[in-house]
């Protein structure tokens, strides 16, 4: 979800990736979703380097 809002309870946006499951939003619509929803965010620092991908990175470490 790429950010256009954000609040203490909650953050709106558009999802821009297609969706890893059918039962989470499709690609392109404007959502609205609440912290507690968020089980994994990723975002690329001002240096270009990926911050965040908490749970792929997990998955890597366990294959090797």
């Amino acid at each position: 979800m790429q950010g256009t809002a954000a609040d203490t309870t909650s953050i709106a946006g558009t999802l821009v990736n297609h969706r890893a499951d059918r039962l989470i939003c499709k690609k392109g619509p404007s959502k609205t979703i609440t912290h507690e929803t968020v089980i994994e965010w990723a975002y690329v620092d001002g240096y270009g380097k990926p911050r965040g991908v908490f749970v792929e990175r997990i998955l890597r470490k366990r294959q090797v």
